[in-house]
């Protein structure tokens, strides 16, 4: 078939209908065409007894013409055209003229009075007749029957393909509809529905490498088709499966080493100051400041893993309020004051004295806020700046904050905020974080309908945008 040639379809009642109208109406049309054909053969065809009068006027009557070259050239034209064959003979049984053929070659019938007539070994029949001339014998003249066998049958080989002629048309017609019905089954029903079964115990067992026959019947054909997208889903799902597998192996791996590496240290210090807390204490405050500040770490961490996981796994949905984005963002850093002036970092906000409205949560969103300034303050240099400016962008109110740091490495701008994800320049483990951070900022910034990037400024450092959707451009 060609590519890109439809198959017609049909539904199984539809094809059952058409299969009984082939079964009821092709017998009786077929054996009504065969009638027909064989009434107008019978009726075109010339019986012997019809030529007669042309045997009587032009051979019969002229004995004396039967060895002419001309007369003979012309009765055998006439002959030919009426499909009989004459041998003549003059009275000493000589033979002057012959059309008759061997009996090997057509049928030889018995019409009215016959006589034997032999040639070499084979025996025929021909219609003989005696012609006289003054009461003597002048010649004998043999009439062969050359038409087809179907029209040289005698009486009862008529009757009988009259009366049972149509019956084993008709019979054999049903038979070949039976054939092509039982092939079109086997085909198109059957062996899509053996396919179907051996697929569904194949999927059973997760094994989706298998293909199906296509059939023009309707309902096997969308059959096959929802056990191809069944196909195609379950082998994406069972990937997507996998990948989620790693992706929790790795996940679990990776939070296990965050949590032992400052749990080791702690466990480490408080033996040391169990020995030493009463011959230094100056050097056991210090080690139990450094615990304080692992704990500090783990209890950070264990918070991040809170925030991810109900954000991810539970899709918290905000509640969100009618919110003036210009106050939220003084608010939140205003909390930094003390921690910048510690470090010797400048805050350069850039915010418009025209009010930015949005629907948010503030709670939820000061945490994706503050995760984005507390990575520019630790990767920042100390008497460096930091830059936060609030601004609109089509349908969005965009919160921009840069830090003059580093800046990120061109590897990490398609992972960073992957879950777990640090790179070796921006985002390591002694800054302490869990590879969280960024990840919980793009899930709030997603479930708040806006979205979260990061880039490097073309000077110094990087730049995070936050986008929030504006309720009057949404």
């Amino acid at each position: 078939m060609l590519k890109g040639h439809k198959k017609r379809r049909m539904t199984i009642k539809k094809w059952l209908f058409l299969f009984i109208i082939a079964f009821i109406l092709l017998p009786i049309l077929t054996t009504k065409m065969a009638v027909h054909f064989y009434n107008e053969s019978k009726t075109n065809s010339i019986e012997i007894e019809d030529i007669m009068p042309w045997l009587q006027q032009n051979i019969l009557s002229e004995p004396e013409n039967w060895n002419k070259k001309e007369w003979q050239k012309q009765i055998r034209s006439k002959t030919d055209e009426l499909h009989i064959g004459i041998r003549l003979l003059n009275k000493d049984q000589k033979v002057l003229f012959s059309t008759v053929e061997e009996p090997h070659n057509h049928q030889i019938t018995k019409i009215g009075q016959t006589a034997d007539y032999s040639v070499g070994s084979t025996n025929f029949l021909l219609e003989e007749y005696y012609v006289y001339k003054k009461k003597k014998l002048a010649g004998i003249l043999y009439v062969q029957d050359k038409r087809p066998a179907l029209q040289a049958f005698d009486g009862h080989e008529n009757s009988f393909l009259e009366q049972y002629g149509g019956v084993f048309i008709a019979l054999f017609v049903l038979l070949m509809l039976f054939v092509t019905a039982a092939w079109f089954m086997n085909k198109h029903v059957l062996i899509p529905l053996i396919a179907l079964e051996k697929t569904s115990q194949l999927i059973s067992k997760q094994d989706f490498n298998f293909s199906l026959p296509s059939s023009r019947v309707t309902e096997i054909h969308e059959v096959s088709n929802g056990f191809k997208s069944m196909q195609l889903q379950l082998k994406t799902s069972l990937a997507k499966q996998q990948s989620l597998e790693n992706e929790r192996k790795l996940f679990i791996a990776s939070i296990v080493h965050d949590l032992r590496t400052p749990i080791f240290t702690i466990r480490g210090y408080l033996e040391i100051i169990e020995k030493q807390i009463h011959q230094n204490p100056e050097k056991a405050k210090k080690y139990i400041l450094t615990c304080r500040n692992k704990a500090d770490m783990l209890n950070h961490l264990v918070s991040d893993l809170f925030s991810y996981t109900k954000l991810e796994f539970y899709k918290e949905k905000p509640n969100v309020e009618y919110v003036n984005l210009n106050r939220l963002l003084d608010d939140y850093l205003n909390g930094y004051s003390a921690i910048l002036e510690e470090k010797g970092i400048r805050l350069i906000k850039s915010i418009p004295e025209a009010n930015t409205f949005v629907y948010a949560d503030p709670r939820l969103f000061s945490r994706a806020f503050y995760n984005i300034v507390d990575n520019a303050i630790r990767f920042s240099f100390e008497n460096s700046d930091i830059y936060v400016s609030l601004f609109e962008e089509e349908k969005y109110a965009v919160i921009a904050i840069r830090d003059k740091g580093k800046g990120l490495h061109e590897s990490e701008l398609d992972q960073i905020f992957t879950p777990l994800y640090r790179g070796e320049s921006s985002r390591n483990r002694k800054t302490g974080g869990a590879g969280l951070g960024l990840a919980i900022s793009k899930e709030i910034l997603e479930v708040h309908g806006g979205q979260i990037t990061a880039e490097n400024h073309h000077k110094q450092g990087a730049v995070f945008k936050l986008y929030l959707p504006l309720p009057h451009k949404s």
